[in-house]
């Protein structure tokens, strides 16, 4: 689990989103075919494609069912898959794997990045590695081939986006 953020890192946090939220939006903006809605809150990722997986602490900016935005200290690729973590009160918790559509620098060392929602799971607590190998083969389809001559794993039950 990462280190909690300070307090006056959250203050900052809170500056960098409520500069973001005054910006007028690009034209990109206007693409999107789902309503978002402002939402601040911590949230865990990992990062799939690095060989470790680290997890980092992200802070989400909006979300919407088709993705969701957040702000960072650590650049990503467009293209890279994440595994977001969601844990919100008297819920079960949810795993998602989402695939980031741009990354931005704001200043700083904040990042403001947009990831679409590909697939959730409820995490049990049970698995050691909760990430679907499944997920993994995606993120990295080289592991795909390297693993294709080995007996599939069994495949869990898909969950609606």
């Amino acid at each position: 689990m990462p280190p909690t953020a300070t307090s006056e890192q959250l203050t900052h946090v809170r500056d960098i989103l409520a500069q973001l939220d005054r910006q007028p939006e690009p034209s990109q903006a206007n693409r999107r075919k789902k309503p978002r809605i402002n939402i601040r809150m911590a949230l865990t990722m990992t990062a799939l494609s690095a060989t470790s997986r680290p997890t980092i602490q992200v802070f989400s900016r909006n979300i919407s069912t088709a993705g969701i935005g957040f702000v960072g200290r650590r650049p990503f690729k467009s293209g890279e898959y994440l595994a977001l973590e969601f844990q919100i009160p008297d819920h079960p918790a949810k795993l998602v794997l989402t695939q980031v559509t741009f990354c931005r620098y704001v200043k700083s060392a904040i990042y403001e990045v947009g990831v679409a929602f590909i697939e959730a799971i409820t995490l049990d607590g049970s698995l050691v590695d909760p990430i679907p190998p499944h997920w993994m083969q995606i993120a990295d389809p080289r592991r795909a081939k390297s693993q294709s001559a080995a007996p599939a794993a069994s495949t869990p039950d898909p969950v609606a986006k």
